[in-house]
């Protein structure tokens, strides 16, 4: 079901099936509603509050005698006009200005996009004949404009312009709304209404003849009332106006009227000047009146506001106090100012009772109680102390008491048993009765129309404080620190039978069991949950009702049934109410907590006493407190949140966001990640029963418990980007819609986007000079290799070279040597032919006389000239020369063409560094032959006598 729909669902159930009718039906004003002071202590600004106003998002604006005082239901804030004067009066329009008057200066506060209030003013603008206006009275913002009234001036302020609508040396007195429009007071007392941008004199009534107007108030459709400042309140008929008269004219007239209100209710507040605030209903009948004695902290009600939660704001002498005069809940103390412990109470015979650890006091049950009586209870007399139990027994209210067990007659309690401390008392029939006492059990038994003591019954004595009957007619006690008992009184022999119950029979142990009277049954409380006794097992089994709607082990310290079968109940954390509806088909329980419960009742002396839908009294540890259930449930429920500031946790300039406005989106650097969220739900001021919820999305898995903190801190918040969701609950578990606040945390400089590119480009950098390097390396390495492959390719083409200039050299060596043998074999061929052609011509000479064989010795000689002449050796031996000496011949030839064959020839021997004789047997020629061919060489070579011929030969 969807939780909007609980109220309501709790409403019907509580109006049709929750409490006994009693004729009354509606809520007494027994007691005194819930007031919350302020002093200047709490809100560190002056004393005197002039003007209050509750804006659309909830939060409260006071003018103040320091500025203007801002409160969002937990937080104050200071906001000081620039002339720093007292502001006495506020308003706000529905673009969320808001509009003070001070002393000589008016204007407006607005929301900047940082959530600051900054300050217009209006009056600067005003011409120099209006620059000393003394003291703003009343603001009011219309859609005609917004008008600020002074004591001779009213100062309309529209399309940013102002225009003052009395002429020079006029007087003021009042400024409201009549009848929709603009209503202005002037000091000859005549009403003007404000119609066509200017001020017009009303007709009927043309003035008003009963002094200043304090207040006009919209009592009906047709009922309008106007209050006065000392001559109390009147209504108007249509002509003219006339006397609203109540009981406490004379009371409303002499405590001067400052202000007035409407409340939520219809009710009519009244703040007077010197009694504190006063409630009037339809009726005209005074229903609550409020001042120092009852709760306020001064009696002067400077003004008052109306809250949207139907309580009163008001404004006084010295101080804020915030009176919820529609709360369902209201104080009841019926010893005074005792504010004695609660313990019981009882209606009976025309009279409530309240039992308290001071006595018993009572006063007339009755609808309406004039708030100058409803705090005037009588004292019952003989019956001063510790009261434990009140209860109608046989027709007679019987009061347990720690002096005894009394018989409360009217204002009278008679005593009827001398006995230390009774606490409580059972019927047992129409005859006899038994009470709990310290030490055991008492019987009383009914003589004569009363009960009378009979005296202790035998056989138990622990203290029988928590008594209950089941079903079966058994008699229950428990005693929280022994274990429990199953009694069977037997009356006749004034004794009992006690059987002990405890661990060994299913409870948790022998401490901390309760038991309670529901309905027939007699229910078992222990430290970890409720039970039931099985008859048949004999033991204790735990109460699977219970657990459906409270869980498994919760520790109940208190269950009481009214007459419609509701349950109140208390644990160790809540109080509330079980909710019974008996369909034909089906019986269903709802559970309702009401927080306001929670820590107010005496614990171990829980209480509750149900007379109707609207009349609940619950013993508290101060007094008692007078529930409305149907009110509860039925008043708004709604519940607005408000974000006050968002702020870093230490350091200047500090606050980041100031609550007014549309959140921003903050970009906060990393050294700036602790910051602090305070917020509020305006519509509970101070109320301890919200509770509230947050998930930082960006941090947080989910939504965090529900506390009643107002301020969060998040400290060392890691860069990223955050959205806080906030939440409320309000005490009948509606929740709020989610509040959102989004930020980001920068990352530092070093973690920045910035960064990361150096970071990147670093990297790259390094990734690119450690890639650059090791195809440095590599190159390197490569190069080396290279290198020394090449130096072992050199090397080996050194060693190739060296080899082959060594084959060559050998190879040259050799063909010198072959050129040489050549040669040598050439020399020695002429040689051994020039021998053989000598030793042939000496043999010619000799056989002379031998033709014949001079003949063959001449034909042998000329062969032997041929031989010698022959070009064969010189070609072979020219092949080998130009082999061994790079062409040398050739490159001769190509300087020297002209040179003849045998030129070549001695150049060649010349080469060859030959000596002339060696040249002489080569070329067949004497050595001066030789001489002749070197002598004519050297100049077909073109050479000096100075150059050496077989050096120039050697550099060809």
């Amino acid at each position: 079901m969807c939780k909007a729909l609980y109220p309501l669902v709790f409403l019907l159930a509580l109006t049709a099936f929750c409490l006994p009718k009693t004729g009354l039906a509606q809520r007494v004003n027994l007691g005194t509603p819930p007031v919350q002071n302020y002093s200047k202590k709490h809100y560190k600004a002056g004393t005197q509050v002039w003007s209050a106003v509750q804006a659309d998002n909830g939060i409260c604006w006071f003018g103040n005698t320091e500025g203007l005082l801002e409160f969002d239901g937990m937080h104050w804030r200071l906001h000081p006009l620039p002339n720093h004067t007292i502001v006495r009066s506020v308003a706000t329009d529905n673009q969320g200005k808001i509009f003070v008057g001070g002393q000589d200066e008016f204007g407006y506060f607005s929301a900047q996009p940082n959530g600051y209030m900054q300050y217009q003013s209006l009056s600067a603008s005003l011409p120099p004949e209006h620059g000393q206006f003394g003291d703003v009275w009343n603001i009011e913002a219309r859609t005609e404009g917004v008008f600020f009234r002074t004591d001779n001036q009213v100062f309309h302020y529209r399309d940013n312009a102002l225009y003052g609508l009395f002429p020079s040396g006029s007087k003021t007195r009042f400024m409201g709304e009549w009848k929709g429009k603009l209503l202005v007071q002037d000091g000859n007392e005549r009403l003007y209404t404000f119609e066509n941008n200017s001020l017009r004199a009303l007709d009927t009534p043309s003035a008003f003849r009963f002094g200043t107007l304090s207040g006009i108030l919209q009592f009906s459709p047709d009922t309008i009332l106007v209050t006065t400042i000392k001559n109390g309140i009147f209504y108007y008929d249509g002509k003219d106006f006339l006397p609203w008269k109540t009981q406490h004219d004379d009371f409303l007239k002499q405590n001067i009227i400052f202000s007035a209100q409407m409340c939520a209710d219809g009710n009519v507040a009244i703040g007077t000047a010197l009694d504190g605030l006063v409630l009037l209903d339809r009726k005209r009948r005074m229903l609550q009146h409020l001042n120092k004695q009852s709760g306020l902290q001064n009696n002067t009600v400077l003004c008052l506001s109306k809250a949207r939660n139907g309580g009163l704001w008001l404004g006084l002498d010295n101080g804020i106090s915030f009176a919820a005069v529609s709360s369902a809940f209201s104080s009841i103390y019926p010893d005074g100012e005792l504010q004695g412990t609660g313990y019981s109470a009882r209606i009976f015979d025309g009279k409530i009772y309240f039992g308290t650890n001071t006595g018993l006091y009572a006063t007339d049950w009755k609808t309406y109680y004039s708030p100058g009586a409803q705090q005037r209870f009588s004292k019952v007399q003989n019956a001063d102390g510790q009261v434990w139990s009140l209860g109608e027994v046989g027709g007679e209210l019987l009061m347990g008491h720690h002096e005894g067990a009394f018989a409360v007659e009217g204002l009278h309690a008679r005593k009827i048993a001398q006995v230390q401390g009774v606490w409580r008392f059972v019927q047992l029939d129409q005859e006899y009765a038994l009470a709990g006492f310290y030490e055991g059990m008492l019987l009383f038994r009914k003589k004569q129309g009363r009960w009378a003591y009979e005296g202790p019954l035998e056989g138990l004595r622990e203290s029988s404080r928590l008594l209950a009957r089941d079903a079966q007619g058994h008699i229950w006690m428990a005693h929280p620190y022994r274990g429990i008992y199953k009694v069977n009184p037997e009356p006749a022999h004034r004794r009992l039978q006690a059987e002990f119950f405890g661990g060994a029979q299913g409870l948790p142990s022998n401490l901390g069991n309760h038991v309670f009277q529901v309905g027939q049954e007699a229910v078992f409380t222990a430290t970890n949950g409720v039970f039931s006794f099985n008859e048949s097992q004999q033991r204790f089994l735990p109460d699977s009702r219970f657990e459906k709607l409270f869980g498994a082990g919760v520790p109940m310290r208190y269950l009481s049934q009214d007459e419609r079968g509701n349950i109140w109940y208390a644990t160790e954390r809540e109080a509330g109410l079980l909710l019974v509806s008996n369909s034909p088909l089906d019986k269903k329980v709802r559970r309702l907590p009401i927080p306001e419960l929670s820590g107010r009742l005496a614990g171990g002396f829980q209480f509750v006493l149900p007379v109707d839908e609207h009349n609940v009294f619950i013993a508290t540890d101060r007094g008692f407190m007078h529930f409305d259930p149907g009110a509860y449930l039925a008043q708004d429920s709604s519940l607005r949140l408000v974000l006050h500031e968002v702020r870093l946790k230490s350091g200047p300039d500090s606050l980041l966001f100031g609550g007014h406005s549309t959140p921003p989106e903050l970009s906060l650097a990393s050294d700036r990640n602790s910051l602090v969220f305070t917020f509020a739900a305006p519509d509970h001021p101070g109320s301890e029963y919200v509770r509230f919820s947050h998930w930082l999305e960006g941090a947080d898995r989910g939504w965090a418990e529900w506390n009643g903190e107002t301020e969060l801190v998040f400290n060392n918040l890691p860069p990223g980007a955050y959205t806080l969701h906030l939440k409320a609950r309000n005490p009948q578990g509606m929740e709020r819609a989610v509040l959102q606040f989004s930020f980001t945390i920068q990352p530092p400089w070093y973690a920045s986007r910035a960064a990361w590119i150096c970071y990147g480009l670093l990297l790259a950098g390094l990734v690119g000079g450690i890639i650059y390097r090791q195809q440095h390396r590599f190159a390197q390495e490569k190069k080396g290799l290279v290198d020394r492959h090449e130096k072992q390719i050199r090397s080996s083409e050194e060693a190739i070279n060296r080899l082959e200039k060594e084959k060559l050299e050998a190879e040259v060596r050799h063909q010198h040597e072959e050129l040489a043998t050549s040669t040598m074999h050439l020399m020695q061929k002429s040689e051994i032919l020039h021998s053989l052609r000598s030793d042939l011509e000496k043999l010619k000479g000799k056989y002379t006389d031998a033709p014949e064989l001079q003949k063959e010795i001449g034909r042998v000689v000329k062969i032997i000239d041929q031989d010698a002449h022959t070009d064969a050796v010189w070609e072979q031996f020219s092949q080998h020369f130009d082999q061994v000496h790079n062409d040398f011949l050739k490159r001769l030839a190509e300087r020297h063409p002209n040179l003849t064959p045998t030129e070549y020839k001695l150049c060649a021997y010349l080469r060859l560094n030959l000596s002339s004789k060696e040249i002489a047997t080569l070329m067949n020629i004497s050595v001066r032959g030789v001489e002749t061919s070197r002598y004519r060489l050297r100049k077909h070579l073109g050479l000096d006598e100075a150059a050496n011929l077989t050096g120039y030969l050697m550099g060809v």
